[in-house]
């Protein structure tokens, strides 16, 4: 974008400057229109008979509200094949708004179309199953789910279940998620959108998940925006309690003929997001899957793992985790540009460092050769705080990669008291920040 000339505007005295933005601002409120009253209810339910007695809601026109009465509801708020549009959305809203509606079986948009759903305080006991305490699934496309607070359940919100994907354009967006058995929110089974038509899951606060904070698995075009994701792996009745990740994008296989694109997990954006506290389990302790000790470590930031491609990971803080800042991981063609990270492979006496010990680490470790490669790393600062961990770790198998020499690798003075060690290490030699994009040219030959 160019630069605006400020010439003109340093010549004007400051007082002229505000009687003309007070002027402004007064035009601009004399020309704005007054603000609607809120809408009427279409619907008011107050019990669980209540809501027994609307069915699924299938039958609201557009445009209808559905009052909620603060209280306690012991059974799930099904909305199923309502239809609301763009213009004339159907609400679920509680009234009023200074209440507290609790659902104690959760909430589940299937098959749903411009509904949105606010200000619920939502659960669901994870002993009955592995599920979520909201479910957007069976082709729900074009939903909203702002305000809620969900806590205690085995997943907190789902994007696409077992039962279906969900179509594009749903919104996640200002939720509190915290004390998930395993992932806070999750987008899978294929989720799908469009370039024009992303489901998002933006400005939420997701914290002490017992696995990942955030996981796209197997799902296009979604947008994890301005998220705050802290302490996951940490959950009190977590499954594993480690090799779990704040962010995580992950696929099953590398391309799928279900997806309109021919690819899983492509095409998903992650910026602005804060991560931080994630946690691993001991490499010397079982997971609680019986797999074996040392295979339920991670900890990371954020990790662009198998499979996934074409993905986005720009502008993020990731900061104070156990493992890597961020890990790209048997994975291609994916773009890591402007994110700050900083102090993270935090874990005290760890002594596995996988897939890569770094602040941003690109490996194939354990993986064919190549098979992480096609990515561009530009554009990021990354501060490494932890004695003989580098700032940036590139495997020498990954493949070759564009590793922009403008990328700033740093070492805090208290993280490397020998100066051999350098800031970055390349195949399987340290090097400065100086040296590094030799090293890396001469490894991608």
């Amino acid at each position: 974008m160019p630069r605006v000339a400020t010439d003109a505007i340093d010549a004007v005295p400051l007082s002229a400057l505000k009687r003309s933005f007070f002027l402004l601002a007064a035009l601009l409120a004399s020309a704005a229109p007054a603000r609607a009253a809120p809408s009427a209810c279409t619907v008011s339910v107050a019990s669980d008979a209540d809501i027994g007695a609307r069915g699924a809601f299938a039958s609201l026109a557009p445009g209808s509200r559905v009052c909620i009465a603060p209280g306690d509801y012991l059974g799930q708020l099904a909305i199923v094949g309502a239809k609301g549009t763009a213009a004339a959305p159907i609400e679920f809203v509680v009234q009023p708004a200074t209440g507290i509606a609790r659902f104690e079986a959760g909430v589940l948009l299937r098959g749903s179309a411009h509904v949105s759903v606010s200000g619920l305080d939502v659960s669901l006991d994870p002993q009955r199953g592995p599920g979520s305490a909201v479910t957007i699934d069976g082709g729900a496309a074009d939903n909203v789910v702002r305000g809620l607070t969900v806590h205690g359940a085995f997943v907190g919100i789902s994007i696409g279940s077992s039962f279906g994907a969900a179509g594009p354009g749903n919104q996640v967006v200002d939720n509190v998620v915290r004390d998930s058995w395993n992932t806070g929110i999750g987008v899978g089974e294929l989720s799908d959108g469009t370039p024009q038509d992303l489901n998002v899951i933006q400005r939420n606060r997701v914290s002490n998940s017992g696995g990942h904070g955030i996981e796209i698995n197997d799902a296009n075009w979604i947008a994890v925006r301005d998220n705050v994701v802290a302490t996951s792996g940490t959950g009190i009745r977590s499954v594993r309690q480690g090799g779990y990740s704040g962010i995580h994008l992950f696929s099953r296989e590398a391309t799928t003929p279900a997806s309109p694109h021919g690819l899983r997990t492509a095409h998903d954006v992650v910026s602005g997001n804060t991560v931080t506290g994630t946690r691993e389990r001991s490499t010397f302790l079982a997971c609680d899957d019986g797999s074996g000790s040392g295979v339920c470590t991670d900890g990371n930031g954020i990790q662009i793992d198998r499979y996934a491609s074409f993905d986005d990971i720009v502008g993020n803080d990731v900061s104070g985790n156990a493992g890597c800042g961020i890990s790209v991981y048997g994975s291609a063609n994916n773009l890591v540009k402007d994110n700050r990270v900083r102090g993270n492979n935090q874990q005290s006496g760890r002594t596995r460092f996988f897939p890569g010990p770094a602040e941003i680490s690109v490996s194939a470790v354990n993986l064919p050769a190549g098979s992480t490669s096609g990515n561009t790393v530009v554009g990021n600062t990354a501060v490494t705080t932890v004695n003989r961990i580098p700032a940036f770790y590139l495997s020498d198998n990954a493949g070759r990669n564009r590793i922009d020499a403008a990328n700033r690798w740093e070492q805090d003075a208290r993280s490397g008291p020998d100066s051999s060690w350098g800031a970055v290490y390349v195949g399987k030699s340290w090097q400065s920040a100086a040296t590094a994009p030799r090293a890396i040219a001469e490894l991608q030959r």
